[in-house]
């Protein structure tokens, strides 16, 4: 060995300080937890809470658009003036505690088959379907409402539609009562 070349201690290592990461991790994780443990165990045994009644309106919604928006003329070719779909009562008749299959000439009643809806599936909700007026005054109110938990009450969740100034169909909803019953 020369004088030349000193041999250099080594540099002394700088402990990692982990326990910051460490910390943010677990506040982070603690956080998540927190804010969606509630909504978690609220929704328990309800998953088709939201679900099914949504997408059947959303459903009756695209239907009556359509409708409204089509050209029907009567037998002798006149245009007949535009309006929603025709009534039809709750179906199936009361909601079911269990899922179901409604009977398919339920669905077959004019105003299903207008809306072109119809759930074939076993389900929980009873959907409903009013209109009245025709043009500029045509309205129309949707309901579907269930008893998930067999208590005899009742969600509702609602559309309600009418036609604006420039003759557009506007739907308002869902609106929501007893979401979670």
């Amino acid at each position: 060995m020369s004088d030349a070349d000193p041999v250099k201690p080594p540099e002394p290592r700088r402990p990692r300080r982990k326990l910051p990461f460490v910390l943010a991790g677990v506040l982070a994780l603690a956080v998540a937890v927190f804010v969606t443990l509630p909504y978690l165990v609220h929704r328990r045994g309800h998953n088709c809470g939201q679900v099914e009644p949504t997408e059947g309106l959303d459903k009756i919604r695209s239907g009556a658009r359509h409708f409204f928006e089509s050209e029907r003329y009567d037998s002798q070719g006149n245009l007949l003036p535009k309006r929603f779909p025709r009534s039809v009562p709750p179906t199936p008749s009361k909601p079911n505690c269990e899922k179901a299959v409604t009977a398919n000439a339920r669905w077959g009643m004019p105003g299903w088959q207008e809306l072109r809806f119809a759930i074939t599936e076993p389900h929980y909700y009873s959907f409903e379907f009013h209109s009245a007026g025709t043009g500029s005054a045509s309205v129309f109110t949707a309901r579907a409402r269930g008893d998930l938990d067999c208590d005899g009450v009742l969600s509702t969740f609602e559309l309600r539609g009418s036609i604006d100034a420039e003759g557009v169909v506007k739907v308002a909803g869902p609106i929501l009562w007893n979401e979670i019953e």
